[in-house]
């Protein structure tokens, strides 16, 4: 393991993650959200397949047999994928409805949940420091999310909305742990199998949500197809570099490295797009990011 390949991968999801925001809000506005995320979806599955048959022709493709997980690990790979499969729809949903520089910033909040819900879930205790950092994390978002005012009547429903996609991948991941382990699977499988369970339950979705026939126009139509390829190409390989990551380098600093993700998407919609930035979306990120290098310090002091 080299700790210089897994900080270049973390980098790579760097500048990944500050371009997904931008990519997500570019969908079409008259292509519905769960549409959008199932035609995004397969064209993650297509970029993974490459490189799955490169790991079947080395020798390096370990299937699974349905003996290898009992019936409740199955289970919890199916409930994790829809789960998964929901927090794309979220993304592609709350990026287009908040704007990518608030989107971006309240996805930092995930470090945030994670450590709630190991706490309250699975009683992990935590240091003074650690909950007075999560206090300045909590107000930090409640600026953020009233638009710098702190007033109820200022909070949209939608910035309420996206964080509940780190909610669901706290959850998920949680969910996994231990089954990604025993399944000893390979970066590109994880991200495969994940994939390929959150597509059925999108795909049911579409079919019972009564969008069935205005996806297939809309499938064909390429104003549709090519930002979804982008973001689906995009998407996947971030995950694919997380993962690849941590076989170099542990979480806290391969989540140390991705913390700036909000300034790469505040520049880009700047220089790029042309949007302006408030004053008090640049507080919010600084008070969040500062309070994640904060919690992440704490954790490595306490592994030391």
């Amino acid at each position: 393991m080299s700790k210089k390949t897994g900080a270049g991968h973390a980098l790579v999801c760097l500048l990944l993650l500050g371009a997904m925001p931008l990519l997500a809000a570019a969908r079409p506005a008259d292509v519905p959200a769960l549409t959008f995320t199932v035609i995004l979806t397969l064209w993650q599955i297509l970029s993974g397949l490459p490189l799955m048959l490169v790991e079947w022709r080395s020798g390096m493709l370990r299937t699974q047999s349905r003996a290898a997980l009992s019936i409740g690990e199955w289970g919890v790979a199916l409930l994790t994928g829809a789960m998964f499969g929901l927090s794309t729809w979220l993304y592609i949903l709350g990026a287009g409805k908040v704007g990518p520089v608030n989107f971006i910033i309240l996805l930092q909040s995930y470090p945030l949940i994670a450590s709630l819900m190991e706490f309250l879930i699975l009683g992990q205790r935590r240091g003074w420091a650690e909950l007075a950092l999560t206090l300045v994390m909590i107000l930090a978002i409640a600026y953020l999310v009233s638009g710098g005012t702190f007033s109820l009547a200022g909070v949209s429903p939608w910035s309420l909305l996206v964080l509940c996609i780190p909610v669901l991948w706290s959850s998920a991941h949680m969910m996994l742990r231990r089954l990604l382990v025993k399944a000893r699977m390979t970066a590109n499988q994880v991200t495969l199998s994940r994939l390929l369970i959150s597509q059925v339950f999108l795909i049911a979705a579409v079919i019972l949500s009564g969008e069935g026939g205005q996806f297939m126009s809309q499938f064909t139509d390429l104003n549709v197809q090519v930002p979804a390829a982008v973001f689906g190409i995009v998407y996947y390989l971030e995950l694919l570099f997380w993962f690849l990551a941590m076989r170099h380098i542990n979480v806290s600093l391969a989540s140390s490295i991705t913390v700036p993700a909000p300034a790469l998407t505040m520049a880009a919609s700047v220089l790029l797009l042309g949007q302006g930035v408030a004053p008090y979306q640049i507080l919010a990120m600084l008070l969040i990011g500062g309070s994640l290098y904060g919690l992440l310090y704490v954790e490595m002091r306490r592994r030391s």
